[in-house]
């Protein structure tokens, strides 16, 4: 009787600790599980302003300009399609918005109204646009934001 008590008070602690193993193994290794990030994107990270993973993402090739999927759920209850830096004007953090410009995003004449406009949409975003208004290519006119589409 005293075995099977042992067993079942040690067996799931046993189990926990060796799942816990494989984890850090795995992570140590640069293998990543299904909890630790698979499959996110670089405009997901920057929608989250996770700046571990955007730096990760970037490192392994991901492209900082390149528009890429957001799932439903993270922004409102439909899938995006946007660069990570119009995800990040949403994310209320300009920390992420310059993770992303030192790995090579780039703020142009072309996507700096989109950005601006998508920006102005959040409340409480100030340290966001005063991001972008820092970085405003120069002698570009005043953005008419009702004219302008917003992923």
């Amino acid at each position: 009787m005293k075995r099977w008590t042992a067993l079942c008070v040690g067996l799931p602690g046993s189990l926990v600790m060796a799942g816990a193993a494989v984890w850090l193994v795995a992570s140590w290794l640069g293998m990543p599980l299904a909890a630790a990030g698979n499959g996110l994107t670089l405009s997901e990270a920057a929608m989250l302003a996770d700046h571990a993973d955007a730096m990760r993402l970037t490192a392994q090739g991901a492209d900082p300009n390149a528009p890429a999927r957001v799932r439903a759920g993270t922004i409102d209850f439909t899938e995006h399609v946007m660069s990570p830096l119009e995800a990040a004007t949403r994310s209320r953090q300009s920390g992420i918005m310059q993770v992303l410009i030192d790995s090579g995003a780039a703020i142009t004449r072309v996507n700096y109204p989109v950005l601006w406009c998508s920006a102005n949409r959040v409340s409480n975003n100030g340290a966001v646009l005063g991001f972008l208004d820092a970085h405003r290519p120069a002698g570009l006119p005043a953005i008419e934001c009702a004219h302008v589409p917003i992923p």
